[in-house]
């Protein structure tokens, strides 16, 4: 299978270098196109729901192999893809079902990989390590498995859109974690962010990444965009590693709920800022509001 084309972010650029074009940039190019062919797809998948497919290969391979499912074939739109066993498995091409569970770890290495429901009412759940390495969930509330992780690598095709996270989100462990974030996301878990290149990117024009009031955003590193997005924080934002700066680079920046500056950290809002919430910056930190905070409530 080819491997996925990818590029990296580094702190001195705000634009990508592609060899070819990327699902990156297919995806901007055909944007209205992809929510009708969505829109199709829930609708075709819901009126046929098929049933549940059992993954049989106990040594783990590629999704999309047909002879490792019970019923001979690959899952479909209407199916629930299921593997009882801790076989580690890999998808690889843009694939649509109607929900995914997995006690073996999961590695989403290409295309994109979309729930049919409307609403993201689709669910994925790994109770194991689910990565992301080239490829993209669409459509879909991933709920956090019993001892799961999900898990970005630098691969500049990572890619959430439209979807609710019920997981934290790891962004700090593999060098130059990134992740594409379009349309409307709400996380409702923790979003840890430690890289000073590539980082967490909201794409296209009124993309709006929105953390959950059990959710947040911690650590160090760039919240970037591409057009004109938002951040919207009903949890927790906090800078929280000394030394290091963590930028909201954002058009718009709404916070209802606490952003926070500690251990000697730094926080930078670069843009237009609003806040019914609390701000606080304790001992050692420094917060800097580029275009002046509008402060409706709270504490500052």
């Amino acid at each position: 299978m080819p491997l996925a084309l990818f590029s990296r972010k580094s702190a001195s650029s705000s634009r990508k270098l592609f060899a070819a074009p990327s699902p990156r940039a297919l995806r901007r190019a055909a944007g209205l196109g992809l929510a009708l062919l969505s829109l199709l797809s829930v609708s075709a998948g819901q009126a046929a729901h098929a049933g549940t497919v059992n993954w049989d290969k106990t040594p783990g391979d590629w999704f999309a192999s047909p002879t490792h499912w019970d019923n001979g074939s690959t899952p479909g739109a209407g199916d629930d893809a299921v593997n009882m066993s801790t076989a580690a498995m890999t998808l690889g091409q843009s694939t649509t079902i109607n929900s995914f569970f997995s006690n073996g770890a999961f590695s989403l290495q290409g295309g994109t990989f979309s729930g049919n429901q409307a609403n993201s009412l689709s669910t994925i759940t790994v109770n194991n390590v689910f990565t992301v390495d080239g490829g993209g969930i669409n459509n879909f509330t991933v709920d956090q498995g019993t001892g799961g992780s999900l898990v970005f690598t630098g691969n500049g095709n990572n890619s959430i859109t439209n979807s609710i996270i019920n997981s934290s989100m790891d962004l700090a462990t593999n060098t130059n974690a990134y992740l594409e974030v379009v349309g409307a996301v709400t996380e409702n878990g923790n979003i840890n962010l430690g890289t000073t290149s590539n980082g967490l990117e909201i794409d296209n024009q009124g993309s709006n990444l929105t953390l959950g009031s059990g959710g947040g955003l911690t650590g160090f590193g760039t919240v970037s965009q591409h057009q004109q997005t938002t951040l919207t924080n009903n949890g927790t934002v906090s800078a929280n590693v000394a030394g290091q700066q963590l930028t909201i680079g954002t058009t718009n920046f709404t916070n209802t709920g606490t952003t926070e500056v500690q251990n000697g950290a730094a926080l930078d809002v670069t843009g237009a800022n609003t806040d019914s919430g609390n701000i606080l910056v304790k001992t050692g930190g420094t917060a800097t509001f580029s275009q002046g905070l509008t402060q409706t409530a709270g504490l500052t």
